[in-house]
């Protein structure tokens, strides 16, 4: 922007249109002052030393030597707010909102109470599923890609990797749009069929619901790991190795039953009109 310059203060506000808002939010500094960096914001969060006053702003406390410290955001749930601006000789009022009333944009905080940790067996379901109440602002519509990548482990605003090319309706990674499951407090994303190779890989969020999602680098949280595992029992290749029959177990899925009647003997699924494939076919798919 043309003008910028240290001083200038954003607020963030949870309204339609700046200045409307009646007073802060709880959890969030009043307003973030710009200022230069310095050599110690990029050794205490990775801020670019480079950033000039009225281009870098942040949530910080100031300390005496011109020392400041990034704050802590408390807010709950997560939220997702507009910037509102206003220039250093406007001589706005921190505690007064009305005085912020350009629109400077949009800020997304995400609180994360728990990762997610999806478990999919290839040739089965594939589905990341998250609880709504502590994983705002999460929602529907919002999109979910896996890369094969490392985890920053100090900061989820990172998420670099190579997208799994064969996983997720169009076989680039990314899941189909979030819904709601039968359970409302409970989202749903939906990776269609498992392939891949079996391994670990991250689980990279982008906010499709509000912003465009459209290359792998806006897939930049980190929201939690996807493990692909092969199946323990695979109908009806199971038939030919032999197996000791160690019990009756409870069935996973369809194969898991299938096998489970041969290691007994059993004609079981060999023959489809039995009552042993009727019970083994009510159940899920591998």
């Amino acid at each position: 922007g043309v003008g910028l310059q240290t001083g200038d203060m954003l607020m963030v506000q949870d309204t339609v249109t700046c200045g409307m808002a009646t007073g802060h939010i709880a959890g969030i500094p009043k307003v973030m002052t710009s200022r230069p960096t310095q050599q110690r914001d990029f050794q205490m969060d990775g801020s670019s030393p480079r950033w000039s006053g009225g281009q870098y702003f942040r949530m910080e406390t100031a300390r005496p030597g011109d020392v400041f410290d990034p704050l802590k955001v408390t807010v709950k749930p997560g939220i997702t707010a507009r910037l509102c601006w206003c220039g250093k000789y406007d001589n706005c009022n921190p505690d007064v909102p009305a005085d912020f009333q350009r629109d400077a944009g949009a800020i997304t905080i995400v609180r994360l109470e728990a990762e997610l940790k999806v478990t999919c067996m290839i040739k089965g379901l594939c589905r990341a599923l998250v609880t709504l109440a502590t994983s705002a602002p999460i929602g529907v519509g919002d999109q979910l890609m896996v890369k094969s990548g490392t985890v920053n482990l100090k900061s989820r605003l990172e998420c670099q990797g190579t997208p799994l090319p064969v996983l997720g309706p169009k076989f680039d990674g990314r899941s189909g749009r979030m819904k709601l499951g039968s359970d409302p407090n409970i989202g749903v994303f939906d990776f269609g069929e498992t392939k891949g190779d079996v391994g670990g890989y991250i689980l990279c969020w982008c906010q499709a619901s509000f912003r465009p999602c459209l290359s792998p680098a806006d897939f930049g949280f980190h929201v939690g790991s996807l493990t692909i595992t092969s199946p323990e029992y695979v109908w009806p290749a199971c038939t030919d190795k032999e197996q000791a029959f160690a019990g009756w177990r409870v069935w996973k899925n369809f194969d898991d039953c299938c096998c489970n009647y041969a290691a007994a003997g059993a004609v079981g699924c060999l023959n489809e009109n039995s009552v042993a494939f009727a019970k083994c076919s009510a159940l899920p798919a591998r």
